[in-house]
C-alpha cells in the first residue's frame, strides 16, 4: 500500500497550538473567520477573509516526509538557521518546510483569487519564517 502521509504520532500533537490563533490573525492581518484543525492528518488551517494559513506537522518520520516534499517542490530555496534543514517554495502556495530532528513542520500561506491578487513571496517569506520559528520552538 501507499505510505501514510503523516506519522502515526501526528494526532499526539495539537497542530493548531504550534501556530496559535493569535499568531495566525496577526500574520494574516485580521480577525480569524475560520479555524480548521484535522488531528488525523496532522494539519491546521486558519482563514482570514481571502487569506489562509496551513500548518502541517509530522512527529517522527520527518526525514522521509521532508525528502518527499523537497524532491517534489518547484524551485525549492534552502533555508538556513532554522531546525536541521529546510526550504521554501512558491508553488502551489508560498510555504516553508523545516525538519528538526525527526520532526517536520510545514507552513503555507495563500490568498484565494479574489480580484486576481497574486501571492507575494517577498511579503509572505518573513512572516512564514517568523511563524516557523515559533512553531519549531513549540514542537520541542
Amino acid at each position: 500500500g501507499a505510505p501514510p502521509t503523516t506519522s502515526p504520532d501526528a494526532g499526539a500533537i495539537d497542530v493548531c497550538g504550534l501556530v496559535t490563533p493569535a499568531d495566525a490573525a496577526a500574520s494574516l492581518g485580521g480577525a480569524l473567520t475560520a479555524t480548521k484543525p484535522d488531528k488525523s492528518q496532522g494539519t491546521c488551517e486558519y482563514d482570514v477573509g481571502d487569506a489562509s494559513l496551513q500548518i502541517t506537522a509530522v512527529i517522527g518520520g520527518g526525514t522521509t516526509v521532508f525528502d518527499l516534499l523537497h524532491s517534489g517542490a518547484t524551485s525549492p530555496q534552502a533555508v538556513t538557521g532554522l531546525g536541521d534543514r529546510g526550504f521554501t517554495t512558491t508553488d502551489p502556495a508560498n510555504a516553508i518546510i523545516v525538519q528538526k530532528g525527526d520532526n517536520l513542520v510545514g507552513i503555507g500561506m495563500s490568498l484565494t483569487a479574489a480580484g486576481g491578487v497574486a501571492d507575494d513571496p517577498a511579503h509572505d517569506g518573513p512572516i512564514l519564517r517568523s511563524l516557523e520559528t515559533k512553531a519549531l520552538g513549540r514542537v520541542g
